[in-house]
C-alpha cells in the first residue's frame, strides 16, 4: 500500500515530541557561525527580514531554507544540551526542533530537502541527535556523518566517525560506522557499497541515478509519489481543519505573544487541541518533502512517466500541477501549526 510506509517512523517522531514539548520555549538554542549567500529562516509563521550573519540566533521550530548559491553553519547553545555543529548545504530546506532543556531525550533537524553535514561532539547521558526526513530517522549519540535526500525523496546516510542508526519507515534498523553508507526510501532500507575515499563523487552518483528512475515509466515511482502526495495531503487537510477548530484559543496566544505578555493558561479542551497538533504534525513529515519533490519534476506534453494514470480522476501530471497551486497555502498552513506548537508550549508556563 503506497500510503503506508512511514507511517510507524511519523507516529512515534510526532508522539516523542509532543512528551518533550513542554521543556520548549521560545529561546535560542543554537547560533549561526558561518554563512555563505543569503540563506532565509522562517519564524512564528513569517519570514524573517533580518539577514542571516553569524551570531544570529536559531530558535525551536524555526524553519531554514537555502537556495544553490547559500550555505550556514549552526552551533547547538549550551542550554540544549547539545554539543554540536550543523552545516546546512546549498538547495536545502528544514526545521530546528530543538527542546531548549537539557533534559529533554532527543532533539530533531527535521531534513525536507537538500542535505546536511553533523559533527556530534558530546550529548549527556541517555539523549541523542535525531536527524528525520519522510522516509527514516537518523539516531547518533555522538559521530559526524552527512544525510542527503535525493529527488525521489530517498534517504542516504553516510558516517564519517561513531556509529549511526537508521530506522526505516517500516521500522526496520540498520547501522553505520566509518565508511559505511545506509539508504532508505519508502519500501526498503540496505546497506550500500561505499568508497570512503570518494565520498562527494558516491553520492553524486547516487543522487543522478535516483532522479533517472523518477523518468523512467517502468518504475513506478512518479505514480507511488502522486498517491503518496494525495493520501498526505487529505490527512493534513482533515487534521488542519481541527486544529483551526480551536482558533479562538490560538488567537488569544498570538495576541499574548506578540504583546509580550503570559500566554494564557491552557483551556479545558486542550487535550483535543494537542492532540489535532499532533496528527497534523505528523502529516506535515510526509506531506511537506511532497512539494519539493513534485516542484522539481518538469512536466512536459511528452512526458511518459508523468502521463500515466493513477486512479479514475487523476494522472502523475494532474497531481503536479495541483501541487504547484498548493504550495503557497500549504507553505503558510505549515507554518501556521509549528508557530502553534510553539505557543502551545508557552502556554505551559515556558516563558516565549
Amino acid at each position: 500500500m503506497d500510503v503506508a510506509p512511514g507511517l510507524v517512523v511519523r507516529r512515534i517522531v510526532a508522539l516523542g515530541w509532543l512528551l518533550v514539548a513542554a521543556a520548549l520555549g521560545a529561546v535560542q538554542v543554537a547560533t549561526v557561525t558561518a554563512v555563505t549567500g543569503d540563506p532565509q529562516i522562517a519564524r512564528d509563521g513569517r519570514p524573517l527580514s533580518r539577514r542571516v550573519e553569524p551570531g544570529f540566533g536559531i530558535e525551536p521550530f524555526d524553519a531554514i531554507r537555502t537556495d544553490g548559491s547559500a550555505s550556514l553553519e549552526i552551533s547547538f547553545d549550551q542550554t540544549s544540551g547539545l554539543d554540536a555543529v550543523v552545516r546546512v548545504n546549498p538547495l536545502s530546506h528544514l526545521t530546528v526542533e530543538v527542546p531548549a532543556g537539557a533534559d529533554a531525550p532527543f532533539r530533531v533537524i527535521g531534513l525536507i530537502a537538500g542535505s546536511v553535514d553533523l559533527v556530534v561532539y558530546a550529548l549527556p547521558q541517555g539523549r541523542a541527535i535525531r536527524v528525520r526526513s519522510s522516509v527514516g530517522v537518523v539516531h547518533v549519540r555522538g559521530a559526524r556523518f552527512s544525510v542527503t535526500l535525493a529527488a525521489d525523496g530517498a534517504m542516504l546516510v553516510c558516517a564519517d566517525e561513531g556509529l549511526v542508526e537508521v530506522r526505516g519507515p517500516r521500522g526496520a534498523t540498520l547501522y553505520a560506522r566509518r565508511g559505511e553508507v545506509v539508504e532508505s526510501d519508502v519500501d526498503s532500507l540496505r546497506n550500500l557499497r561505499f568508497d570512503g575515499d570518494r565520498p562527494d563523487e558516491f553520492r553524486r552518483d547516487w543522487l543522478d541515478r535516483r532522479a533517472q528512475r523518477i523518468a523512467d515509466p517502468a518504475s513506478g515511482i512518479a505514480r507511488s509519489l502522486g498517491r503518496r502526495y494525495l493520501a498526505a495531503r487529505d490527512a493534513f487537510a482533515a487534521a488542519y481543519a481541527d486544529v483551526m477548530a480551536h482558533r479562538d484559543t490560538i488567537d488569544e496566544w498570538i495576541d499574548a505573544a506578540e504583546r509580550g505578555v503570559p500566554v494564557p493558561t491552557p483551556p479545558d479542551d486542550e487535550p483535543r487541541l494537542l492532540e489535532s497538533l499532533e496528527r497534523a504534525h505528523a502529516s506535515m513529515i510526509d506531506l511537506e518533502p511532497l512539494y519539493a519533490i513534485l516542484d522539481s519534476l518538469a512536466v512536459g506534453p511528452g512526458d511518459e512517466a508523468f502521463a500515466v494514470d493513477m486512479d479514475a480522476t487523476h494522472t502523475v501530471a494532474d497531481v503536479v500541477r495541483m501541487a504547484a497551486n498548493d504550495r503557497r497555502l500549504m507553505g503558510a498552513r505549515f507554518a501556521t501549526v509549528r508557530h502553534t506548537l510553539k505557543l502551545s508550549v508557552a502556554s505551559q508556563g515556558v516563558a516565549p
